[in-house]
């Protein structure tokens, strides 16, 4: 509803309930059950012959703009680690290091956001009261990720011709930030210019570690 929702009484009994299980954001009412008694302005979700199961289905318009800390990280030189090795032993160490980096973003209230291939992308300060915390969790974050690979390449130096190294790039600004992505696929996420930049920082680290 784009006009008026504040005309309109609080949403109880069924419509209540099927807005929870849809996971309903806010201004999202249900136009079989409201009846208004002033001028409104609606946007359709979907179209008069969806079905119930149509209703299970993000409509995409969860995203909203808003101040986040985005990080990045990328595993260098992924593609020497083919060599010599059969696939499920490269499987194996790739499984190793993601299970590290994740551990990392849980230990720092960081949100797993997307897999890069050999990298991933997490968001910071997604629930937070002040968005600003998130860069300070994030830098948190990166440092749990330097300490845990560390370990992990001491863990892996016999399977290993030279130590995994990563390049890691933080960025605080604003994007547009919410659930994406195809039908029942879709993820916590954020894109605009700032995903960008965040990666471009990244791809321009020396990757010492």
């Amino acid at each position: 509803m784009t006009k008026g929702l504040e005309q309109l009484p609080e949403p109880n009994g069924l419509e209540a309930k099927a807005l929870a299980r849809i996971g309903a954001t806010s201004g999202m009412r249900l136009a079989c059950q409201i009846h208004p008694t002033a001028d409104i302005a609606i946007m359709p979700l979907m179209p008069a012959d969806a079905g119930a199961v149509d209703g299970t289905i993000r409509g995409g318009l969860e995203g909203r703009e808003r101040l986040i800390t985005i990080l990045f990280t990328d595993l260098r030189a992924s593609t020497s680690l083919a060599e010599g090795k059969l696939p499920y032993d490269v499987l194996f160490i790739l499984n190793q290091f993601f299970y590290e980096m994740t551990q990392a973003l849980a230990a720092s209230n960081g949100h797993y956001s997307q897999f890069t291939g050999d990298g991933l992308m997490a968001l910071y300060g997604l629930d937070a009261a002040d968005p600003k915390t998130g860069s300070t969790e994030a830098v948190r974050g990166a440092q749990q990720m330097l300490e845990r690979l560390d370990q992990l390449n001491y863990r892996l130096r016999g399977d290993l011709r030279e130590p995994l190294r990563i390049g890691i790039g933080i960025h605080h600004s604003e994007a547009i930030v919410g659930a994406m992505g195809p039908p029942r696929s879709q993820v916590i996420t954020a894109i605009g210019d700032a995903v960008n930049t965040c990666a471009r920082l990244e791809r321009n680290t020396n990757a010492q570690w």
